[in-house]
């Protein structure tokens, strides 16, 4: 749907708000898809699209997602690919004050230097680990407790009131890279047995249910291709 406005921005009402490329988003969604060849052809458009904008803030958002792709891809190359767009990433976003952004960079930053360290040479690598300390796995679960979801994510719990967007994401998270068709998502949310789809556990080892449905498939293969 996205692919035809890959040369375009994304903006809210007339001016009203700027989000960047369409190419950023396409990167992202290759990169979910494990498109990296794709992922990489978006990204660069976005970066070249964001330069000729002056674009900066949207720039180093790109970076960053960019260098997450290349770090998750491991191909030769491309561990200091993304540590170029890093240092550049969190240069800019310093100056700009997104500290959000930042966050996120430094974060993939020392990943990658964990990441080169192990495959250097055991005879150069530091002798002082203490520097380089690989982060316990993220923890975080999804779960709906009546009218309200309450959400943990490393060692943070929110609550938010019930609304049908969090039903479409929990059921997605419950089977990642699932296919799944809009009319079935629109189906669970407005059944009346929502709550017992969508209340999902998860973690970084795999997503597991609450609950288990014995109601079977919503739409059969011929429903979802027609």
């Amino acid at each position: 749907m996205l692919s035809p406005y890959a040369g375009r921005s994304l903006t809210l009402g007339f001016g009203i708000g700027y989000y960047g490329p369409v190419a950023h988003f396409l990167g992202m969604l290759a990169t979910t898809l494990d498109r990296f060849d794709r992922a990489e052809a978006h990204f660069e458009a976005a970066i070249r699209f964001n330069l000729a904008m002056g674009a900066a803030p949207c720039l180093n958002r790109t970076r960053v997602g960019y260098a997450s792709m290349l770090l998750s891809r491991g191909l030769a190359g491309d561990s200091e690919r993304a540590d170029e767009l890093l240092d550049s990433g969190i240069t800019s976003a310093d100056a700009l004050g997104m500290k959000g952004v930042a966050e996120v960079a430094r974060e993939l930053r020392r990943g990658s230097a964990i990441v080169s360290a192990a495959k250097m040479p055991e005879a150069d690598r530091v002798t002082n680990t203490t520097a380089a300390v690989i982060p316990s796995a993220i923890q975080g679960s999804l779960k709906r407790e009546g009218d309200y979801w309450t959400i943990s994510y490393n060692g943070t719990i929110s609550h938010l009131r019930h609304a049908k967007g969090l039903s479409f994401i929990a059921h997605l998270l419950g089977q990642p890279r699932v296919e799944v068709h809009v009319i079935e998502l629109s189906q669970i949310a407005d059944s009346t047995s929502v709550s017992h789809h969508s209340q999902r556990r998860y973690s970084t080892d795999g997503l597991q249910n609450s609950a288990d449905s014995d109601a079977g498939s919503i739409l059969d293969t011929a429903a979802k291709e027609a």
